[in-house]
């Protein structure tokens, strides 16, 4: 079975430099995917709408109910099934009306308070069987309603800061990244794209796509730089969204780009969120 997660990077096949999306506030988007997955895991609910509404206000609003269905599908479903009638119906009224965006809040919220089931997830990611060890006193699943107003944190604030210090007053979690190695997740040259080339790779979020567009602006795939009709243009830009990268202190570029010293082993993984794996038993001869 191949796993259903979008959590590994693609092989080297020429192609990957199309792979890597810069989202709104500059965090790889495969890793903001990680990272929810992980927050959801830990039960963090501040972290886990944080990380939906980082995909979510990018533009891949579509893209973050097809992941939470497949969470579910993958994680939640075996434990939770009447919940699956819920997600649908939230989906459903998102599709009517797309401006109600606290919707896809409502059902993150809402499973990052479940009890989960990872055994088919490692299986189909890593072949491992394992069993899922529960929790001693089950509780009672609800429905966690958001409204707009609980959303305005996660709205998209305005720059009205200097350029420069945008991103220190947006980037409220730091990148999990200590599952990048289980995941094989790791870009390579991030750290690079990041200080050279983050407009290119930003370009491939709609969000940033639109603020090029609104000044003129094209993306050059063979330079992987983003081109303005003038200087002006360019100018103006610059003055509104030219976030100088490689002038970040350390900690923030520590928080969009994550540490990646301390890594954990499938083994580790399972220890974390309480699943068995069996030891085989060798029997001896004679």
């Amino acid at each position: 079975m191949e796993p259903k997660f979008e959590l590994k990077c693609p092989e080297e096949d020429g192609d990957d430099e199309f792979y890597l999306i810069f989202t709104r506030y500059l965090y790889s988007k495969i890793h903001v995917k990680q990272s929810l997955l992980l927050s959801l895991l830990d039960k963090n609910y501040n972290e886990c709408l944080f990380w939906i509404y980082e995909i979510y206000f990018s533009g891949f609003q579509e893209e973050c109910y097809e992941y939470i269905f497949t969470i579910y599908d993958e994680i939640y479903k075996r434990v939770n099934p009447k919940l699956l009638k819920f997600l649908e119906n939230s989906y459903d009224e998102w599709k009517e009306n797309p401006e109600k965006h606290w919707l896809i809040g409502t059902v993150v919220g809402t499973l990052c308070f479940c009890e989960y089931d990872l055994e088919e997830f490692i299986w189909s990611y890593f072949q491992i069987t394992s069993h899922q060890i529960p929790i001693e006193e089950k509780k009672k699943t609800f429905i966690i309603r958001l409204k707009e107003e609980d959303m305005i944190q996660f709205v998209d604030k305005p720059n009205t800061n200097p350029s420069r210090k945008y991103l220190k007053s947006v980037c409220h979690f730091p990148l999990r990244t200590e599952a990048n190695r289980l995941f094989k997740g790791s870009l390579e040259d991030l750290r690079e794209n990041f200080y050279n080339n983050w407009l290119y790779y930003a370009s491939f979020s709609p969000v940033w796509l639109d603020r090029i567009m609104e000044f003129r602006g094209s993306v050059d795939d063979d330079s992987l730089k983003v081109v303005f009709e003038n200087e002006d243009l360019e100018e103006e830009f610059h003055n509104k969204w030219g976030l100088e990268t490689d002038e970040q202190s350390s900690e923030i570029q520590d928080i969009i780009l994550g540490d990646t010293k301390e890594q954990m082993g499938i083994k580790e993984f399972c220890e974390k969120y309480r699943c068995i794996i069996p030891t085989k038993r060798i029997k001896k001869k004679g």
